[in-house]
C-alpha cells in the first residue's frame, strides 16, 4: 500500500513529465517508463513528452504503451525545443495534485513516488527531489 494510502486519505494524483527526444537510448525509455509504471504509488498519470523527432523504436515503444496504459498520455513537438520547454509543456497538460519529473535514462525505485507524496505532505513542502548514486 502506497505511504499517501496508508492514512486513509484518498491518494493524491502525481503527473510524472518525461521528455525524450532523438538521441536518447530506446532501451534506458524502456527502462524509464517500467520503473513509473509500476510505482507502489498507483494514482498517477505519465506525460510523455516526444521532443521533436525520435527513432522509430522509440516512437512505436511509447505509441504502445499509451495505447494499452490509460495513465500515458503523449505530448508531441514538432521541433526539438530542449529539456526545459518540453517539461513545461508536459506540466501545462498536467492534471495532477503534484508533479515529478524523470529523465528518459533514469530508473525510479518502486517506491519513489510514495516516499515523495508522503514527504511533501508531512512536512508541507513545495519541492522533494532525491539523488541517488
Amino acid at each position: 500500500m502506497a505511504a499517501s494510502e496508508a492514512d486513509g486519505d484518498r491518494p493524491p494524483l502525481v503527473s510524472v513529465v518525461l521528455a525524450t527526444h532523438g538521441g536518447d537510448s530506446p532501451a534506458f525509455l524502456r527502462e524509464a517508463l517500467r520503473s513509473i509504471l509500476e510505482q507502489t504509488h498507483t494514482s498517477l498519470e505519465l506525460l510523455i513528452v516526444l521532443d521533436g523527432p525520435v527513432s522509430e523504436p522509440a516512437r512505436a515503444f511509447v505509441e504502445a504503451v499509451a495505447e494499452t496504459d490509460a495513465r500515458v498520455r503523449l505530448i508531441t513537438l514538432p521541433a526539438n525545443r530542449g529539456p526545459a520547454r518540453a517539461r513545461n509543456a508536459g506540466i501545462g497538460a498536467a492534471r495532477g495534485e503534484y508533479i515529478a519529473i524523470l529523465d528518459a535514462d533514469d530508473v525510479a525505485a518502486p517506491e519513489r513516488v510514495a516516499k515523495q507524496v508522503a514527504f511533501v505532505r508531512a512536512t508541507e513542502a513545495d519541492v522533494a527531489g532525491s539523488f541517488y548514486a
